[in-house]
């Protein structure tokens, strides 16, 4: 079996084989739906005859079959730790996201902090001043973005600005149909 679409032209390269394994895995999650959705370790072994869970037997196998069913199939997976492959609905990805975010934000907060304490400006080149300032200020708007007082800001902002719109949009269609 040569190599998913998507992947060839995401990477451009030659098409290349999928082991018989990485094909097996990839055929067995694709069959997980929401009735059923986790398969264990044990089975996945089993079905490929190595241990799925380390990445010096079978565990780059499964990371290979879970990102083909990403990419192909956009079908998610998470690993339950100690039991095995769980397929990720709408709720779940929203809350991966939400993690994700969360750490985007910690991360990003204790960067700036390091700049702001260790970064001595006075060493810097202008351009070296200007990448600085555009990081400090990229951080700090990751930092900012994922607590909910400033997303619901954001998001009267945006209510607000719809509307407004709505509002000119009609506006402008009445004096439209008043000079016709």
């Amino acid at each position: 079996m040569n190599r998913p679409e998507s992947l060839q032209k995401a990477q451009n390269s030659p098409p290349i084989r999928l082991s018989p394994a990485v094909r097996t895995l990839v055929a067995a999650l694709k069959t997980l739906n929401a009735e059923d959705p986790s398969r264990s370790y044990d089975e996945l072994s089993d079905l490929i005859g190595m241990d799925v869970r380390t990445n010096a037997r079978g565990g780059h196998l499964l990371d290979a079959a879970r990102k083909i069913l990403e990419v192909d199939h956009n079908l998610s997976f998470e690993r339950v730790n100690g039991e095995g492959v769980k397929l990720r609905g709408p709720t779940d990805l929203l809350e991966h996201a939400k993690r994700v975010q969360k750490g985007i934000g910690r991360k990003a907060k204790r960067t700036s902090k390091r700049l702001d304490n260790c970064l001595d400006y006075d060493e810097l080149s202008l351009e070296e001043k200007m990448e600085a300032n555009a990081a400090r200020t990229t951080l700090a708007l990751a930092a900012m973005l994922p607590k909910k007082k400033i997303q619901d800001r954001l998001l009267e902002a945006v209510s607000i600005e719809k509307t407004t719109l709505q509002l000119e949009n009609e506006l402008v269609a009445i004096i439209k149909a008043k000079t016709d």
